[in-house]
C-alpha cells in the first residue's frame, strides 16, 4: 500500500461514497463484546503506538505485514480493523476483503475515538 495520504484520503472518500466500507463504532464494539460477540481484532498501527495503548483483545499486525500474516486470521470471523484515526485501518479493512475475509469493519474514528470513548465510561 502507498503512505501518500493523498491517496489515503481518496481511498477512504471513495469507499464511503460507494458504501463499500464498513465502520464499526467504539460504543458498538465494547457493546458487542460485552454481549459475547467474538471478534478478530487487528491493531494496524507501529509496535511503540500499539504498546502505548490498544483495543481491548487486539492482535498487532502492521498494515505493511498484513498481506503476509493474514493466514494467522480466521477469514470466517467477524473482524475489526483500525489504526490512529481511521485512514490506514481503511487500507487495512480493503486488503483483507480483496484476500477474501467476510465480514470486515473499520474502527470508526481509529484508537484515538475507542480510547476517547472508553475513558468517558
Amino acid at each position: 500500500t502507498t503512505k501518500d495520504p493523498v491517496l489515503y484520503t481518496g481511498m477512504a472518500l471513495d469507499n464511503a461514497i460507494k458504501r463499500t466500507a464498513r465502520l464499526k463504532t467504539p460504543n458498538a464494539l465494547m457493546e458487542e463484546v460485552a454481549a459475547g460477540n467474538v471478534f478478530q481484532i487487528i491493531d494496524t498501527r507501529s509496535r511503540a503506538q500499539f504498546e502505548k495503548s490498544h483495543v481491548d483483545g487486539a492482535i498487532h499486525i502492521p498494515l505493511g505485514e498484513l498481506r503476509e500474516r493474514a493466514q494467522e486470521l480466521d477469514p470466517t470471523v467477524p473482524t475489526i480493523v483500525y489504526c490512529n484515526k481511521g485512514v490506514t485501518g481503511n487500507a487495512a479493512q480493503n486488503v483483507l476483503k480483496n484476500l477474501g475475509f467476510r465480514d470486515v469493519c473499520n474502527l470508526s474514528g481509529g484508537n484515538q475515538n475507542y480510547q476517547h470513548i472508553k475513558s468517558c465510561l
